[in-house]
Formats: structure tokens, C-alpha cells, sequence
């Protein structure tokens, strides 16, 4: 796999260093669609990431942030990081 220009990584490289996280670690894209998470977010969820992917990151962490502010919809619109939210809890 071709190295990123920015971090000189490999994508498999790049996803090695997210699956040493203990954090779980998701991307979306702008339809908020899981696009990758690592190997916590897959223990998270009890979801591999290959059945993950393309699916909407709410059906997936069912978090109560899904039905107020967003830090992924926000960061989505403005471009910037997005900090001050509270982190998500899952719904049971």
C-alpha cells in the first residue's frame, strides 16, 4: 500500500498504531457512514470492522449524542476539531 504524502505511513501502518489504542477510534464520511475503527470500537460494539463499514455510526454506538450536539456532525460542518461536548454514552 502506498504511504500517506502527509504522515509517510502506510495504511496498514496507519491502522496498526489505531489498533494499539485501548480507545475506540471510528471515521466517518459525510453521510456519516462508518468509512474505519480499530480493533476497540470493534470490541465496543461487538462489530467487525469490514461489517461496519458503510453503515451509520449511530446504528453502530447507539450513543444518546445522536439525538443532540453532535462533535462528528460539528466537526464535519466547521472543519475544526470540536472539544467541550461531553463524551457519548451508550444507550442500553
Amino acid at each position: 500500500m502506498p504511504a500517506d504524502p502527509i504522515t509517510n505511513l502506510s495504511a496498514a501502518h496507519q491502522q496498526s498504531v489505531l489498533d494499539a489504542l485501548t480507545e475506540g477510534v471510528f471515521t466517518v464520511d459525510q453521510h456519516f457512514r462508518v468509512t474505519s475503527m480499530n480493533r476497540a470500537a470493534e470490541i465496543m460494539t461487538g462489530v467487525d470492522r469490514r461489517e461496519a463499514h458503510g453503515r451509520p455510526c449511530r446504528e453502530l454506538f447507539r450513543a444518546d449524542c445522536c439525538d443532540g450536539p453532535c462533535a462528528l456532525a460539528e466537526s464535519l460542518r466547521t472543519g475544526e476539531a470540536v472539544q467541550g461536548l461531553r463524551p457519548p454514552r451508550p444507550i442500553s
